[in-house]
């Protein structure tokens, strides 16, 4: 144990390099959590503004809207909008292969 040093007119132990160490850690720490935070506003960690993608097919005449992170759950929503009136389109062949998530 280190010997008490007076600061002052109070007798403590004065570790300026851990004291450092310890600032720097909370730093740190306060930066991951605003990054947390700022991430689940934006929609990374839920249903939100960045959650979500779009995609097109080559010939332009199908658009896919689909979450970016696949979660776990029971309801998995993938919609599909054709660009052309379904009565003028050739019939759209929809194949889904089957996935377990581990």
């Amino acid at each position: 144990m280190k010997a008490l040093k007076h600061i002052g007119d109070l007798q403590i132990t004065h570790d300026p390099a851990f004291q450092r160490r310890s600032w720097q850690v909370q730093r740190i720490s306060w930066i991951v959590i605003a990054l947390f935070i700022l991430a689940g506003l934006l929609g990374l960690l839920v249903p939100g503004w960045l959650s979500a993608t779009t995609t097109t097919t080559p010939t332009l005449s199908l658009q896919l809207e689909y979450d970016l992170l696949i979660r776990p759950t029971p309801l998995l929503v993938f919609k599909f909008v054709p660009f052309q009136p379904v009565a003028l389109m050739e019939p759209l062949k929809l194949v889904i292969a089957s996935y377990k998530f581990k």
